[in-house]
């Protein structure tokens, strides 16, 4: 995979990072004690997301010839596409969870939306820190 595949997709999963990031903090907002954990996500996430863009900026200025010149087989441009491939699956995987807990119905309006958000974290808070 050449620098500039590995540039776009950095900054993809850079956006992922901010969308996540977004939706965490609101729901940290939205909430009166968040476990710990969720904060934790939080700040891991936005530090993956600074890394993520920071090698999507440093790919996408590498020349081809010094590509060739430093990994001539691929194997350091094939192990970072593998690394963001896996990143995205798990993006993937917490975007769904996360849309899951966002659901709303009769108990998630008005009054009841802090309460019942803080349920549903303390039911899935678990499931979140695995990814």
């Amino acid at each position: 995979m050449d620098p500039l595949s590995i540039a776009s997709g950095a900054a993809g999963l850079a956006i992922s990072c901010a969308t996540i990031g977004k939706t965490l903090y609101t729901w940290i907002g939205d909430t009166v004690d968040v476990d710990e954990n969720i904060s934790n996500l939080l700040e891991e996430v936005s530090i993956l997301s600074r890394v993520l863009d920071s090698v999507s900026n440093a790919s996408g200025r590498v020349p081809q010839a010094v590509v060739a010149e430093i990994d001539p087989g691929n194997a350091l441009w094939g192990s970072i596409s593998a690394t963001l491939d896996d990143i995205k699956s798990t993006f993937n995987k917490l975007n769904q969870l996360m849309a899951e807990l966002e659901k709303t119905n009769l108990f998630s309006r008005g009054f009841l939306r802090k309460p019942t958000k803080q349920i549903k974290f303390s039911l899935r808070s678990k499931d979140i820190t695995i990814y």
